[in-house]
């Protein structure tokens, strides 16, 4: 959970932010409420395709997460395409390597909500089986489709929900 005023300098905060945890300070309870009250008391509050409080921390999988997440477990290692671009790998301990540069890769935070929901929003906002990708400087929510032969995925970019599509190469995935 986080609220900071950094993440939405392309986008505004969405309405309804999720509250903070149980035990987080009263001040942040405060201006959560504050902010959901006034997004909701402006009309022409702008639709936000930007994350809520949850999931801005996007580090790379601990090895306990790693064990404990199957997703993580398959995808650990496997080669991808990234938009027909091939060279796109989820290395070992949550090193993203691209064409365009390292990046990190990890578990999406858990959010209510998201599971059932295909749209690209929910899939930013409440991304449930989800994974981020990270790289030039872009966050990225992937969903994997791995009844496809081959497994596929796709990306869709916070902020601005531009998607993407991804075919599996090798490594990793279906095997695993």
């Amino acid at each position: 959970w986080s609220l900071d005023k950094r993440h939405y300098g392309a986008d505004h905060p969405p309405r309804g932010l999720q509250l903070p945890p149980d035990g987080a300070n009263a001040a942040a309870f405060w201006l959560t409420r504050a902010w959901n009250e006034a997004s909701a008391g402006i009309p022409a509050w702008p639709d936000s395709h930007s994350m809520g409080t949850v999931g801005w921390r996007r580090n790379k999988p601990t090895a306990d997460e790693l064990a404990a997440s199957p997703l993580a477990r398959r995808v650990e290692g496997s080669r991808w395409s990234w938009s027909g671009v091939a060279g796109f790998e989820f290395a070992r301990g949550g090193e993203l390597v691209t064409p365009w540069g390292k990046g990190v890769w990890g578990l999406v935070s858990k959010a209510a909500g998201g599971a059932e929901d295909p749209s690209k929003d929910a899939q930013v906002k409440a991304c449930a089986d989800c994974l981020f990708a990270d790289f030039a400087n872009a966050n990225h929510n992937v969903r994997f489709s791995w009844d496809a032969d081959p497994p596929t995925f796709r990306s869709v970019r916070v902020g601005d929900l531009q998607e993407v599509a991804g075919k599996w190469l090798g490594g990793g995935g279906p095997a695993a």
